[in-house]
């Protein structure tokens, strides 16, 4: 369960339902509901989005009834996905996401949009009394400004038409930009393997599915990879192709992915089959991909998986929203878990001067930036680091000192000295100017927003305090966090260097 998740802990029906009456006859005397009963769910499911989020919705019987809860998860996490690069952008502009296959119920852009005020949602459905139901609840709750529902068309009618992609919105609008798309699938391949997984579950059964045909299956039309791009994919996405439902929808999403690139922040679609997992992650490496997050929603006796990725982008997720560091070596699910991006060291002593003097070491003007920032709850210090290129090694430095010594005219800045012409592509004549350098922002008039094309890399750096245990204070308490924000692929070496140093000298001076 996401640790913000206000679901954490059972729910009393009781005093739900003394809030919202229409719940009260489904309630028993033992203050417990009939999750086998249709009705009961979707009275659940009303009371808990009236009295919650103040979200009238209307369910028809024979669509999906989401469980809130469960749905709220997947919510959080992509709220921990924005706010992980927003925060290093511009934090006060506006987020849009689209929802792939929203349902009669709306319920992703209805809880994004109540849960963040500034979000504006585009959402999209193929089935008509579904897309009926969906906008209706959407203008019942007054959000037909921040969401926009339009229909979806399959793929094998008219492949030319935007709305035939499972992101419409991006083919149907070039100039459209939005920071997530969020899915959660039909799962099956086929009414075959759908009874069949009921009759494994059989004795495990404990809630009822509404869920319409075009909800639960998918199978992909033999035309579906005639296209250039899914032509030119190596063999794991045919194999996904083949195997039908929310593998084979994933990997369309993963193929049209390739095509729109950066004009999404982060693709993200949930997963109802652990094995479905690994061959997802396959996929992504097979085409490229290394930049990717893996997540895991658990809500009573429902788990559920997503995936993340980004095409292109250099945003990089800390491991708490993109690992699930938990798990064993022994589990299926450890070996195809992205790289880490959070590095950590023990300290036995408080290390803040000796942290100070490291990164003023490493500093080196228009190379390498340190920056000291607000510090959050339980931080000693926080420091946002920016570096063009290595200041910190003694082969670095010394081969910076002999290119100004060859070439006097330009002069080498350390500490309080002189000044040198930026490096990767900012000299002089390379795109030096405010205008260029405003290239990457969002917003190019925020002060917060990072001129992040200049940078080969941007981490920050963390010092936590010792927390007590039992009274006592354990040796080794300090924690060194250095969390990669910003870098390409190929950077990570030059990541995982400067954390070592840091960590290296630290440790000598502290």
């Amino acid at each position: 369960m996401h640790p913000r998740n206000p679901y954490n802990e059972a729910l009393d029906f009781k005093l739900l339902a003394s809030k919202y009456p229409p719940l009260q006859a489904h309630v028993n005397q033992n203050g417990g509901i009939d999750f086998l009963d249709p009705a009961a769910q979707r009275a659940l499911t009303k009371a808990i989005l009236k009295t919650d989020f103040d979200l009238d919705v209307e369910l028809p019987d024979d669509r999906l009834c989401p469980p809130v809860p469960n749905r709220l998860n997947y919510v959080l996490w992509i709220e921990d996905i924005v706010e992980a690069t927003r925060k290093f952008t511009n934090p006060s502009r506006g987020v849009s996401g689209l929802d792939v296959g929203t349902g009669a119920s709306a319920i992703y852009p209805l809880l994004c949009c109540r849960q963040n005020p500034i979000w504006k949602m585009f959402a999209t459905e193929i089935d008509p009394t579904s897309l009926s139901r969906a906008q209706r609840n959407v203008s019942t709750n007054g959000l037909d400004g921040r969401i926009h529902i339009s229909r979806a068309t399959a793929n094998d009618t008219d492949s030319s038409s935007p709305s035939s992609h499972i992101f419409g919105p991006l083919f149907a609008d070039p100039n459209l930009e939005i920071d997530f798309t969020m899915c959660n699938p039909p799962f099956y391949s086929s009414a075959a393997e759908i009874h069949n997984s009921k009759t494994e579950k059989e004795d495990e059964a404990f809630s009822v599915c509404s869920g319409s045909t075009n909800e639960m299956i998918y199978s992909p039309p033999c035309s579906s990879s005639s296209s250039a791009v899914a032509s030119s994919l190596p063999s794991p996405y045919a194999e996904c192709e083949r195997e039908g439902g929310e593998v084979a929808f994933v990997a369309r999403m993963v193929e049209e992915s390739l095509v729109k690139r950066g004009r999404c922040g982060w693709y993200t679609s949930m997963l109802g089959k652990m094995s479905s997992v690994p061959k997802i992650v396959g996929l992504l490496k097979a085409v490229g991909i290394t930049n990717y997050a893996v997540t895991q929603f658990v809500q009573g006796q429902t788990r559920r998986w997503a995936l993340g990725w980004s095409v292109g982008g250099c945003w990089r997720l800390p491991d708490a929203i993109s690992r699930l560091s938990h798990l064993p070596s022994s589990h299926s699910l450890a070996k195809v878990q992205p790289s880490r991006t959070t590095l950590e060291y023990s300290l036995d002593k408080d290390p803040k001067t000796a942290l100070h003097d490291t990164l003023e070491g490493a500093k080196l003007a228009d190379i390498l930036e340190v920056e000291k920032v607000a510090s959050s709850t339980g931080v000693v210090v926080e420091f946002l680091v920016k570096a063009r290129a290595n200041t910190w090694s003694r082969a670095a430095r010394r081969n910076l000192k002999q290119k100004a010594a060859q070439a006097p005219g330009d002069e080498l800045r350390g500490p309080g000295e002189g000044t040198l012409k930026r490096k990767r592509g900012v000299d002089e004549g390379q795109g030096g100017s405010s205008a260029a350098r405003k290239k990457g922002r969002v917003d190019g008039d925020h002060p917060t927003a990072l001129e992040q094309d200049e940078y080969r890399m941007i981490c920050t750096v963390f010092l936590l305090a010792p927390t007590r245990d039992l009274g006592e204070v354990a040796s080794k308490r300090w924690t060194l966090r250095v969390q990669w924000v910003y870098g390409k692929d190929e950077d990570r070496e030059m990541f995982e260097g400067f954390a070592s140093h840091i960590e290296r000298k630290v440790s000598q001076g502290a």
